[in-house]
C-alpha cells in the first residue's frame, strides 16, 4: 500500500514540471501536418504565391513534419519517464498519515 502511495506522489510531482504527453504518436503527427498545411495555405494567400506548384517538395516537408512531431512526442514521453523515476527515488516510503 505504501508503494502505491509513493508512486502516486511521484506521478503528481513529475506532472508539475514534465507533464505526460496526451495522445498517441499518430495524433501528434497528424496535428503537426494539419498545422503545417494551414501555415502553408496562409503563406500562399498572404504572398499570393502558388505554393502547390511543387508537390514533391510539399510531400517531403509533410513527411518531415510528421516524423518531427512523432519525435517530439517520444522526447516528451522520455522526459516524463525520467522525471517520474527521479521523483520516485526522492519519495520516502512512509504511508500517509
Amino acid at each position: 500500500m505504501a508503494d502505491t502511495h509513493r508512486k502516486a506522489k511521484a506521478r503528481v510531482a513529475a506532472q508539475e514540471y514534465a507533464p505526460r504527453p496526451e495522445g498517441s504518436s499518430l495524433t501528434y503527427g497528424l496535428i503537426g501536418v494539419a498545422t503545417f498545411g494551414l501555415a502553408l495555405i496562409g503563406f500562399g494567400m498572404f504572398y499570393n504565391a502558388n505554393v502547390f506548384a511543387y508537390p514533391v517538395l510539399i510531400a517531403a516537408l509533410l513527411v518531415t513534419v510528421f516524423l518531427g512531431s512523432v519525435v517530439l512526442r517520444k522526447h516528451r514521453k522520455r522526459l516524463h519517464t525520467d522525471a517520474y523515476k527521479e521523483e520516485y527515488s526522492r519519495q520516502d516510503n512512509t504511508p500517509p498519515e
